[in-house]
């Protein structure tokens, strides 16, 4: 069973000082709306604070149709390494 609301984030670092505030959030919805489902991009740039929390509590602001309660959130974190195969 998945929660009310769950939201996948995705952290793009950019090659730029600042992410421009217009462009730093971008929220998609990943099937219906009713599944309560929806992909966040937020994008930083190399001096940029990534503090998720407040990112969120700015696409909840700029984005009503979220309707989520960010202080009972819970946080599954993960960090996705490439390496290159040995030879």
């Amino acid at each position: 069973m998945l929660h009310e609301h769950v939201i996948i984030v995705r952290i793009v670092h950019m090659n730029v000082p600042h992410a421009a505030p217009a462009d730093r959030i971008s929220v998609d919805d990943i099937g219906s709306a009713a599944d309560g489902i929806v992909h966040m991009s937020i994008r930083v740039g190399f001096t940029d604070d990534q503090d998720i929390p407040r990112n969120l509590a700015l696409a909840v602001d700029q984005t009503p149709e979220l309707h989520i309660d960010l202080d009972q959130a819970l946080y599954f974190l993960s960090v996705l390494t490439l390496r290159p195969p040995r030879a």
